[in-house]
């Protein structure tokens, strides 16, 4: 492949009558099975999921029985496979979470960030307040490491630590859904300090087609099968209101959504017709607008149709800071068979 081959232009932006900019990236469609469909560009290529990992990431928690030990409710599981806004139902539901494990705010390691809501970002200025860990949108996932952790006699304070036992049962989790043994994944640390993972951009869209098939008689599917569960019973708590993942989890009833930091968005969907895809996508320059369209573009080729709540969500208008809509985004991905 060329390197235009290999990375070609996946959306653009335009601005009236102009393309303003352009995006570059990758795309992969998986069957149920596991088995590569289709893509865009080199769909082998290595790349971090970032938080679009954490559903299975969840998948050590709910398999070693610690979700049933401390009776952990499909909104503490929605909100541990998320990338919550800060919301005051989100900061509830991982300090609920935190309180039923035996453990505390002070025991996470994320660090904090102003709350991606911007409402509950202006509360906290009002009050004079600084943000927590509990406002970090990655505190359920803390959440649930520490849960395990405590779950199986582990140290709390280097539960983020690769080596530490519970990080290579989350690896191996992973790897599983990915189709790969654990020595194939690469491991780096992500913005919240928890390990991530670089694996093939088409085993991304084979964990995410697994994500979306009906549960195997083994206690690994199961466990997958509970945490989609729990995301599509309560998509406000993986995300936000407004913000993606809710918005396409809301709009298709047999979707289930998950983006990560520097352009990554996947998606795991049971079509009407029987089938089962994973879509992965990843877009070069790491702009997270271009992502969540591109996807929906790839769903509609792959499907053959887009439900059409999601229609908007997959050419986003472009709006002025006076509400006037000067342009739009249009995703230009063309899939080719594998």
């Amino acid at each position: 492949m060329t390197p235009g081959e290999r990375t070609p232009v996946v959306a653009r932006l335009w601005r009236g009558a102009f393309v303003e900019s352009e995006h570059r990236g990758i795309v992969a469609v998986a069957e149920g099975n596991g088995r590569l469909l289709s893509r865009c560009g080199d769909a082998d290529a290595v790349t971090a999921l970032r938080s679009a990992a954490k559903p299975f990431q969840l998948l050590a928690l709910v398999e070693s029985g610690a979700a049933d030990a401390f009776g952990f409710t499909p909104a503490e599981l929605a909100v541990m496979a998320g990338s919550h806004a800060g919301r005051p139902e989100h900061v509830q539901a991982v300090r609920s979470a935190l309180s039923r494990a035996g453990v505390n705010e002070n025991d996470l390691r994320c660090g904090a960030h102003v709350p991606f809501d911007g409402e509950a970002a202006d509360t906290l200025v009002k009050a004079g307040q600084l943000p927590t860990p509990l406002h970090h949108n990655c505190s359920g996932k803390h959440a649930a490491m520490l849960a395990l952790a405590r779950h199986r006699g582990e140290p709390l304070d280097t539960y983020l630590s690769p080596a530490h036992p519970i990080q290579q049962e989350i690896l191996a989790g992973f790897a599983w859904a990915c189709g790969l043994p654990p020595s194939a994944v690469g491991v780096a640390t992500d913005g919240c300090s928890a390990p991530t993972f670089f694996v093939p951009l088409s085993a991304a869209a084979a964990a995410f087609a697994r994500l979306g098939s009906a549960p195997g008689a083994d206690a690994r599917s199961q466990a997958l099968a509970r945490i989609r569960g729990a995301m599509m019973a309560e998509p406000e708590m993986v995300s936000g209101p407004g913000r993606f993942d809710t918005q396409v989890m809301r709009g298709s009833p047999g979707a289930c959504a998950k983006g990560g930091a520097e352009g990554f968005q996947a998606l795991g969907l049971r079509l009407d017709d029987g089938r089962v895809l994973g879509i992965a996508v990843k877009i070069s320059d790491g702009a997270g607008r271009a992502a969540g369209p591109v996807a929906l573009e790839a769903w509609r080729q792959a499907a053959g149709a887009l439900p059409e709540k999601l229609e908007a969500a997959r050419a986003p208008v472009v709006k002025n800071h006076r509400g006037t809509e000067v342009g739009r985004l249009e995703p230009v991905a063309a899939l080719t068979g594998a």
